[in-house]
């Protein structure tokens, strides 16, 4: 994934636009892809600034929508390993993976330590 170069190159490059220079002049000015500037432009026409979006994506969306699902699943076969939940959930139709399933449960403090004194 690309680095999030910094506001006051982004602000100077911006302004050199602004000024008058061209998108792809003020990118060879300034070290920068041209693609890169017009981006930038694009950005502040259309959201009023150009500073960098929000990387990634939003935790848990997928699992969260059938999380009652998820723990009725867990709670009838505590047990189970995370591959065989997925399974499960397969067949019920919510597709997931391991990691995804692991998530969700970390996110939601539920524990799936194989304690027997607790029991």
């Amino acid at each position: 994934m690309a680095k999030i170069l910094s506001m006051d190159l982004r602000s100077r490059a911006i302004g050199a636009v602004e000024g008058g220079m061209s998108c792809r002049r003020a990118a060879a000015h300034f070290g920068v892809a041209p693609s890169t500037v017009i981006r930038w432009r694009s950005r502040q026409n259309d959201t009023g600034s150009f500073e960098a979006g929000r990387r990634g994506r939003k935790a848990g969306l997928g699992l969260d929508a059938h999380r009652e699902l998820v723990i009725t699943l867990y709670e009838e076969n505590r047990d189970a390993t995370l591959m065989e939940m997925c399974a499960a959930l397969l067949e019920k139709g919510v597709r997931t993976s391991i990691t995804s399933l692991d998530r969700f449960f970390a996110r939601n403090n539920i524990t799936r330590k194989k304690r027997l004194a607790t029991r």
